[in-house]
Order: C-alpha cells, then sequence, then structure tokens
C-alpha cells in the first residue's frame, strides 16, 4: 500500500499536479487550488499550525502521510514536509489509499 502512495504522489508530481513546499502550498489553498493537501509524518508542529489554520478558514481537505520528510522527497524529486495535489482525480485516489493504510 504504501508503495502504491508514493508511486502516485510521484506520478503526480510528473504530471505537473502538486505544489511543494510551505509557502506554495499556502499559496495553492489560498488559491483553492489545492484539493488535497499533505505533511509529512515528521513536519514541524509549528509549519503544520500555519497551514492547518489556512486549511479550516479555506475549507481545505488535509491528510498527513504515513513518510518522513525525506521519504516523501526521494518519491518528489524535492525534499519538503507539505505538498498541495491539485487536481481532483489524484486527490481521491490518494485520500483513499491513505485513509485505507491507517
Amino acid at each position: 500500500m504504501q508503495n502504491n502512495i508514493l508511486s502516485l504522489l510521484g506520478l503526480c508530481r510528473r504530471a505537473g499536479k502538486l505544489t511543494l513546499g510551505h509557502d506554495p502550498v499556502i499559496k495553492a489553498i489560498k488559491e483553492n487550488k489545492a484539493q488535497l493537501t499533505l505533511f509529512a509524518s515528521d513536519y514541524s508542529e509549528n509549519s503544520k499550525k500555519e497551514i492547518k489554520k489556512v486549511c479550516e478558514e479555506n475549507n481545505a481537505a488535509l491528510l498527513t502521510l504515513p513518510f518522513t520528510k525525506e521519504e516523501l522527497g526521494i518519491c518528489v524529486g524535492h525534499y519538503c514536509g507539505a505538498v498541495a495535489v491539485t487536481d481532483r482525480g489524484f486527490s481521491d485516489k490518494l485520500r483513499e489509499l491513505i485513509l485505507s493504510y491507517r
């Protein structure tokens, strides 16, 4: 299951449907482009707090991945702790995979 999530995130990145990094993710949420926001499991609490607030204000979906920033970075080709999926199809499938993983 883990591999499916990572593979789909990599595909999402290659398709140009993934926003990477704290500030770009916040911008995507505020512009209503983020269909799903994802945190790495070891993302800092202060950073999470800011993104959670923006998600709540904009009614954006938010989940925590079962991966570290390093694992996420290897998968998407950029070291980061937060990503935003900007495509409805990708976000629906990722949400399904992540929720069934738990």
